[in-house]
C-alpha cells in the first residue's frame, strides 16, 4: 500500500510543479506581450519557446473568447484561472487520496 501512497504522492508533486512552471511561462509571455518587439529580437529563441509551449492552451481559449473593447486578451488570465484551478483540485485531490490510504 505505501508504494501507491508515494507513488500518488509523487505524481501530485510533478504536476504541482509542472503547473508552477507553465504559470511561469504564461506570466513571461504576459509581459513580453507588452514590450516592443524591436528590442527583443536578442531574445527570439527564448520567445519562440515561450510561445510554443504556451499556444497549446492560449490558441483554443483565444478562438473561444472574443476580444474585450480595445482589443484587450483575456485568454491569459482564463488560462491563469485553469491552472490555479487544476491545482487546487486535482493536486489537492491527489494528497488527500494518498494521505486517505496512507490511514493519516
Amino acid at each position: 500500500m505505501f508504494v501507491i501512497v508515494n507513488l500518488l504522492t509523487a505524481i501530485a508533486y510533478i504536476l504541482r510543479i509542472v503547473l508552477y512552471v507553465f504559470t511561469i511561462l504564461l506570466i513571461i509571455r504576459t509581459v513580453l506581450s507588452w514590450l516592443p518587439s524591436q528590442q527583443l529580437y536578442r531574445y527570439a529563441h527564448f520567445i519562440q519557446l515561450v510561445v510554443k509551449s504556451t499556444e497549446w492552451l492560449l490558441g483554443p481559449l483565444r478562438r473561444r473568447l472574443s476580444l474585450v473593447q480595445g482589443g484587450f486578451d483575456l485568454s491569459p488570465l482564463v488560462a491563469l484561472l485553469i491552472l490555479y484551478f487544476l491545482d487546487l483540485f486535482l493536486v489537492k485531490s491527489l494528497f488527500m487520496l494518498a494521505s486517505k490510504l496512507a490511514g493519516v
